[in-house]
Order: structure tokens, then sequence, then C-alpha cells
């Protein structure tokens, strides 16, 4: 929908789920769209802290974790994630 140009910003669609009950929201650094979410979290801080967001790292170590997690955090723009999905773990000391 949003590649067609059905919708002129990203931060709109964020702004008109959250208008519709929608709280929960899964982002990603391989999605592309935690700048919207950012954006969308400078604008209206109070929907940051109303909304859940839940951050995936597809992989990686143990020991990078709390960093990866700091990264999305500033990606983010916010201090608050509700859910932190990790979708691949990596064993091997590469």
């Amino acid at each position: 929908m949003l590649e067609a140009g059905a919708v002129r910003s990203d931060e709109r669609v964020l702004r008109i789920a959250y208008a519709n009950g929608i709280r929960i929201f899964d982002t990603a650094k391989v999605y592309g769209t935690e700048k919207n979410f950012k954006k969308w979290f400078e604008q209206d801080p109070r929907s940051a802290r109303r909304s859940s967001s839940s951050p995936r790292i597809c992989r990686g170590r143990p020991k990078k974790m709390l960093h990866m997690v700091d990264e999305r955090l500033a990606t983010l723009g916010t201090d608050y994630i509700d859910l932190f999905f990790i979708t691949g773990w990596e064993t091997s000391a590469r």
C-alpha cells in the first residue's frame, strides 16, 4: 500500500492506526520503519508511552544484545520498549 502511493506518509499511517485503537507495533532495523516511528514519537510524545513497540533482532551474539537494545532505542527515539524479539541467535564465536 505504501509503495503503491496510496498513502502520502508513513507517519500518517501510524497516526491513523493509533487513532483507531492499534497499540502494538512491530518494528525492525531491516524493515526500515524505525525512522518513521521516531518522527511520530517526536510529533506526539504521548503516543510513544501509550504504544507498545516490539523491535526485532534477526541475528546476534549474546554479548552484543544490550548494545543492540540501546541502538534500537536510539533509532526509535525513545527510552521505552515493551517487547524485544530475538529471531535468531549466533552460537559460534566468529
